[in-house]
């Protein structure tokens, strides 16, 4: 791996570190707002806005020394960091389906990298068109689409149940009092 690589890498990293940071630091800025101000008052909202802004830049930076193909397949860690943020700041429940869900982004990034070339092709539209429309291409694209949305009915599922049971838990605990 050259070391503009690992530049790009680190890069992207410390990008999508700052871009979750700024989401959930907005947030939280939205939860504490309890007299119904103007965001813009929030200290909380104004450290997400200068942290989404740098972390957008140090993604450009980025782009200057990686490719965008390998860039894209970092940026995915971005979700990991939203995920772990949330439940370290914003204290949101940490299910079994978010950790199977950040091996599966590690495992795909990490074979990503692993796996792909670093040449820089360019294509016509009709040869991405072409590429896009290749029975590969749609069987891969349809199997996508069906797992995102088996993923998010699964993901519904198992925080349905755990929302009943937490219920049963919070009704067997006020029976008892």
């Amino acid at each position: 791996m050259s070391s503009d690589t690992l530049i790009s890498i680190v890069l992207t990293l410390i990008g999508c570190f700052l871009s979750s940071l700024s989401l959930v630091m907005m947030k939280v800025a939205h939860n504490n707002n309890k007299q119904e101000e103007s965001v813009f008052k929030l200290k909380e909202w104004w450290i997400g806005l200068v942290n989404l802004i740098a972390g957008s830049v140090i993604n450009v930076v980025a782009l200057g020394y990686g490719n965008q193909l390998m860039l894209a397949s970092t940026s995915s860690i971005s979700i990991i960091f939203n995920t772990l943020l949330s439940v370290f700041i914003l204290k949101e429940t940490f299910f079994r389906s978010d950790a199977i869900s950040i091996l599966l982004i590690c495992t795909g990034s990490v074979l990503f990298l692993a796996i792909a070339k670093n040449d820089e092709t360019t294509y016509t539209e009709e040869e991405l068109a072409n590429l896009y429309w290749r029975p590969v291409s749609l069987v891969y694209i349809s199997a996508s689409l069906l797992f995102i949305v088996w993923a998010y009915y699964f993901d519904n599922k198992i925080k349905e149940r755990a929302r009943w049971f937490q219920r049963a838990i919070e009704n067997q605990t006020d029976a008892s009092s």
